[in-house]
């Protein structure tokens, strides 16, 4: 039955390549069908996700997610999303396509869950290696992040965390740092006073890597960071969640 199903809507998806690069098509619902076709095949295994990759439609669904219509951008995001799941080398196809061009406007876009589920995409590429680390930074988007982490809706709020946490976990100081130099510990420490125990200690585990980082570079770079920790009150956050009834936020602030 998967067979089947995912011969008839490869076929479907490769038919669209007839409008060429051009972001109009005459059935957005034939498009749209298509794309959720897709991102019901690759939200599974890396194996499915690379039989989509593997079927040459990637960088169709990328031209896709600047489409003008919210009926194919959702559908797209989404299996651009599921795909960035997959090991490192599947998310190098994605940015190999240019997707991440995309994402300034997604971040930015007027439907909050498009937005969330961008920052979704985001989180699982950061969490990738470092040169992909770096093409979410050559991109630009790092002020986009730090942007909806501040003022987005909660549950974009919540994936943001993740995007920048990722990326203190697995980026050099240097790109680290450059989280700082964009503000992004005000925000950051702001999602320590939220509800969400995981939300918590994510955006924890975040300020510890940034600190972490800024003392591989030199003591007295730890101690700007700090210095900045404190000024938005950051310190202050983490003294009082050491008093929390949870014990792994407990000790994660001790």
């Amino acid at each position: 039955l998967i067979e089947g199903s995912f011969e008839k809507e490869r076929k479907a998806v490769v038919s669209t390549q007839s409008t060429g690069t051009s972001w109009r098509t005459p059935n957005k619902h034939v498009l749209s069908d298509a794309c959720w076709a897709l991102s019901y095949i690759t939200d599974g295994s890396n194996d499915r996700i690379q039989r989509v990759i593997t079927c040459g439609v990637v960088s169709r669904l990328v031209e896709l997610l600047g489409h003008n219509e919210v009926l194919v951008v959702t559908p797209a995001l989404r299996a651009i999303g599921n795909i960035v799941t997959g090991n490192d080398d599947q998310t190098q196809v994605v940015i190999s396509e240019g997707a991440l061009q995309h994402f300034n406007k997604l971040l930015w876009h007027k439907k909050n869950n498009i937005q969330k589920e961008a920052a979704w995409t985001l989180s699982n590429i950061t969490a990738g290696n470092k040169n992909q680390i770096q093409s979410v930074i050559d991109a630009k988007l790092l002020p986009y992040i730090i942007d909806v982490l501040s003022r987005g809706d909660y549950k974009t709020q919540k994936e943001a965390v993740w995007a920048v946490t990722n990326l203190t976990s697995g980026g050099t100081p240097e790109q680290i740092l450059q989280l700082v130099e964009l503000s992004v510990l005000a925000p950051l420490s702001n999602m320590l006073s939220v509800q969400d125990v995981r939300t918590v200690t994510v955006a924890l585990d975040g300020i510890y890597n940034i600190l972490s980082a800024a003392a591989k570079v030199s003591e007295e770079v730890r101690n700007k960071v700090a210095l900045l920790l404190e000024e938005c009150n950051g310190l202050d956050i983490v003294e009082k969640l050491q008093q929390h009834e949870n014990e792994r936020i407990y000790s994660k602030s001790a």
